[in-house]
């Protein structure tokens, strides 16, 4: 599969296993794929309640959920939370929970799941975003981040 048709199958699975969040107020705003290398491409659906970017990199699909404000830029990353973090972070869940191993080169699987983890944890993701002071709540999740690494990894300064 060559770049272009890599980010189609992408952004056709994302418009599959999020209809629901684009029949609620979700589109897509943005898509750009890298045309050296590994065909990574990056995808963001944009509503009034967030931004969420999807990122193929080498053949492994994850997503980041950010404040509708920020930057529509694909390959900007400022003011955005990696999903399952900011799902443990507000689950005050003190063990890393890595995402349901899928065959890690399976877009399909990946969206599939993925989808399924934002529709359950949607309502109180939105909220975390649009907190009054999102930047102290940026600080809270990175050191929530670092204590949890800090459990298996204790010599990160």
């Amino acid at each position: 599969m060559n770049n272009t048709q890599n980010v189609h199958f992408g952004i056709q699975k994302i418009e599959e296993y999020f209809s629901s969040f684009l029949t609620s107020g979700f589109y897509l705003t943005k898509s750009k794929t890298d045309r050296k290398g590994f065909g990574n491409w990056v995808v963001v659906l944009q509503s009034k309640q967030c931004l969420i970017k999807f990122i193929q990199d080498r053949g492994s699909v994850s997503a980041l959920i950010g404040p509708a404000w920020a930057s529509k830029d694909p390959f900007e990353l400022e003011h955005f939370f990696e999903l399952y973090l900011l799902i443990d972070f507000n689950n005050k869940n003190q063990s890393i929970v890595f995402p349901p191993k899928y065959d890690e080169y399976d877009i399909d699987k990946k969206l599939r799941g993925l989808s399924i983890i934002l529709k359950e944890n949607f309502h109180d993701l939105v909220l975390i975003l649009n907190s009054e002071d999102i930047l102290k709540v940026e600080k809270e999740v990175k050191d929530f981040n670092l204590q949890r690494l800090r459990r298996i990894y204790p010599n990160i300064k």
